[in-house]
């Protein structure tokens, strides 16, 4: 990382509780950022429904004038240097995608072709969902609360991430996934084991 020192949150919305395992992995991951220069301020939200804790983790944010709100979902676990990669790719609005928990356990999102001259792990997202997101401090002093929530088109829930990128470039600012990074995020599941699995 070059010119001025970045000052990352690290914000985790929850209902409730954490994985052990992503909080054990977000302790990595805040040591792994402060040595490559960066600093960090981790913080969490515990409130229903999930969007009002993402805004109020921003206001929290916006309160310490950090530079950038990096948003990393409670069941998520992402290497200890997403943080550091995702501030060198240097984009407003950046993440990376994953797979839901059950099956058949589709990719997250939707982004278009690589570009010409651009790394073709790098592309622009028109959907993306905030579970391991960086966003650059200036998206939301350019924008008015509440950047997230959820909406219905028809019976179809919308949700607050999806709309938050939507509401976010209306003001310009374009959003990237980073699937280099998503190959090395990992979405703790939960499945039902019944007496009758065996092993193979």
């Amino acid at each position: 990382m070059s010119g001025e020192r970045p000052f990352v949150s690290i914000c985790v919305p929850s209902t409730g509780s954490w994985k052990p395992k992503t909080a054990v992995h977000t302790i990595a991951l805040a040591m792994k950022t402060l040595c490559a220069g960066a600093a960090v301020v981790p913080m969490g939200e515990d409130q229903a429904p999930i969007a009002e804790a993402r805004n109020q983790l921003v206001r929290n944010s916006l309160a310490l004038n950090v530079s950038h709100i990096f948003m990393l979902d409670s069941d998520m676990v992402v290497p200890d240097d997403a943080i550091v990669r995702l501030l060198k790719r240097d984009k407003p609005i950046i993440g990376a995608t994953a797979r839901r928990r059950l099956p058949p356990y589709q990719l997250l999102g939707k982004w278009g072709p690589p570009l010409p001259g651009v790394d073709p792990d790098l592309r622009q997202a028109t959907h993306l969902g905030a579970a391991a997101l960086l966003i650059r401090v200036e998206v939301f002093r350019a924008t008015r609360p509440p950047w997230f929530f959820e909406t219905y088109a028809g019976e179809q829930r919308v949700g607050e991430d999806i709309n938050f990128l939507h509401y976010a470039r209306d003001f310009g600012f374009e959003a990237w996934v980073d699937l280099a990074l998503s190959r090395d995020v990992i979405h703790l599941g939960e499945i039902e084991v019944k007496y009758a699995m065996e092993t193979t």
